[in-house]
Parts: structure tokens; C-alpha cells; sequence
């Protein structure tokens, strides 16, 4: 699916960002299709989850609002 819409939008997974609050699967996701992962620890995954999981984001965010400048 990931490749599928890196294809209509002309982007290369190198320009690319995926956020989500799964490890297993939003995460997981992108880094398997080449894009960083930043998990947002707001939802399914904890911190203490993070520590015990194999998934490594490339970046981990307390809230999404983390993303903005400023």
C-alpha cells in the first residue's frame, strides 16, 4: 500500500515521514518501506512498550503537535 501511494504522489520514501501511535504496525510500516517512523506516544504505544519492542523509530514524540516549528 505504501508504495502505492509514494507512486501517485512522485515521492521517494527518502521524503518521507510516517507517524502513528502503533509500533507493530504504523511504524513498522514505514521503515519497511524505506521512509522514517516517528511513533507519538499519545495512544497505543507506551514508553515502556517502546523500551521492550524490536520496532525502532527513528523518532519518538510525546504529542504530534512536537512535529510544528516554533
Amino acid at each position: 500500500m505504501s508504495e502505492a501511494v509514494l507512486a501517485m504522489l512522485g515521492l521517494p520514501p527518502t521524503d518521507c515521514l510516517v507517524t502513528g501511535d502503533r509500533l507493530e504496525t504504523d511504524v513498522r510500516m514505514g521503515l519497511d518501506a524505506g521512509m522514517s517512523a516517528a511513533i507519538i506516544l499519545t495512544g497505543a504505544t507506551t514508553a515502556a512498550m517502546l523500551q521492550e519492542s524490536s520496532v525502532v523509530p527513528t523518532y519518538v514524540l510525546e504529542r504530534l503537535a512536537d512535529l510544528l516549528p516554533g
